[in-house]
């Protein structure tokens, strides 16, 4: 039997680029002992696909320390439909729960489940915690449509409706999760500020590249708005309309300006001198129901680095109006970016500008996220509760 305070149910691969769940589960095993349950949506297919794609030895079932108080757990494949179907969901969630079950052993002590995406709704009778919550980080039900929608959104009202409390990652969320479970905390996103505390050298593969350099660094995918990246390469031909990360569909790239540059993925750790080393950093979304209930990580990551973003307006920088550029159709978003580029002309306004950003991020960076979660989980329940560590300690 290995010890545990929290069940930390995550809908990310540990393996992925790091994200939200990344960051507070890290954040919780500063406190607590934490057993993070890999993305539990992989079916089969899907583990065929990712060891073909990672190697068996990233997607193998399994269970390791990764980290002080952290401990991964693999699951075996599961039945796939699990967001559609919903005798599958429970198949998978009771396959699931005899995981986590076998891996903490008969005697185990009373838990937190943690759970990270709706399909865990069934997880919470299976595994009967001592106590439940739900960090609603997306507009989940948005991703899909038709009776799978609807299975999505019947999940995650099951997820509310079950939670002793609920973390939102943006006031949209948390008036949704609000209607339905009244103890809902706002904890926005964060950025691992000590990443960005030193500019290094450009990367090699931007210093051919004619600048100014307009970038967006993230998964690329169907929430990409690309007639504004068509309209900032046509406005901009002197410059460079760079895009890093793992893109969906790569057919998108033909037809588009030729000084439209994908750079292919990037190690986690080199993210940020991309970042540093753009002059303009780009949110370029489809403006709908999902992107209006993000949060965006990229902003925060942006002002870490000091560099100005030129975003659609989404209505999670309305706010922060002063730091940020926004332009809703391809001409507004083409005239915010000039904006953003003539800050650089204006040297104590950008200094300001620089200095404003910085604070921002050091405001929400994941340690300053995570001791907002962790205060909320203190004052739920006593030091002295069965499930809550006296002391951080390694399993």
């Amino acid at each position: 039997m290995r010890a545990c305070d929290i069940v930390y149910v995550s809908a990310v691969p540990w393996t992925s680029q790091r994200q939200r769940p990344h960051a507070i589960a890290l954040e919780l095993a500063r406190r607590y002992r934490v057993l993070y349950v890999n993305s539990v949506v992989r079916s089969l297919p899907g583990l065929v696909r990712d060891a073909w794609k990672l190697g068996w030895a990233q997607v193998r079932p399994r269970a390791e320390e990764i980290a002080p108080n952290l401990v991964l757990l693999q699951p075996w494949p599961l039945l796939p439909g699990a967001c559609s179907v919903e005798t599958a969901n429970h198949v998978n969630a009771t396959f699931t729960a005899r995981q986590i079950a076998s891996f903490l052993g008969e005697s185990a002590g009373p838990f937190l489940l943690w759970l990270a995406t709706p399909w865990a709704a069934a997880l919470i009778p299976e595994l009967r915690p001592a106590r439940t919550c739900y960090d609603c980080m997306d507009l989940i039900p948005a991703f899909y449509r038709g009776h799978t929608r609807t299975l999505v959104e019947k999940l995650e009202a099951t997820v509310l409706r079950g939670s002793d409390f609920v973390f939102a990652s943006s006031q949209i969320l948390f008036d949704r999760c609000r209607a339905v479970n009244n103890n809902v905390h706002l904890v926005r996103n964060g950025v691992w500020v000590e990443q960005y505390q030193f500019r290094s050298e450009v990367p090699v593969d931007l210093r051919p590249l004619p600048r100014p350099l307009l970038g967006y660094v993230g998964t690329i995918g169907p929430w990409m708005e690309w007639s504004l990246l068509a309209a900032l390469a046509n406005a901009f031909p002197q410059a460079s309309v760079v895009l890093i990360g793992p893109m969906h569909d790569p057919a998108r790239l033909r037809g588009l300006p030729v000084n439209v540059h994908w750079l292919g993925s990037k190690p986690q750790a080199e993210v940020a001198s991309y970042i540093a080393a753009f002059d303009v950093c780009l949110i370029p979304f489809v403006q709908d129901e999902l992107s209006a209930a993000v949060n965006p990580v990229k902003f925060y990551e942006h002002c870490a680095a000091g560099r100005p973003t030129v975003s659609v307006p989404l209505p999670e920088l309305q706010a922060h109006a002063q730091l940020c550029y926004l332009g809703g159709t391809a001409d507004e978003f083409v005239a915010a970016t000039r904006l953003a580029l003539a800050e650089a002309a204006d040297q104590e306004h950008q200094q300001a500008a620089v200095k404003a950003r910085r604070q921002l991020a050091a405001e929400n960076s994941w340690s300053a996220q995570g001791q907002r979660i962790r205060r909320v989980l203190e004052a739920a329940v006593p030091p002295q509760a069965a499930w809550q560590a006296e002391a951080p300690c390694r399993l």
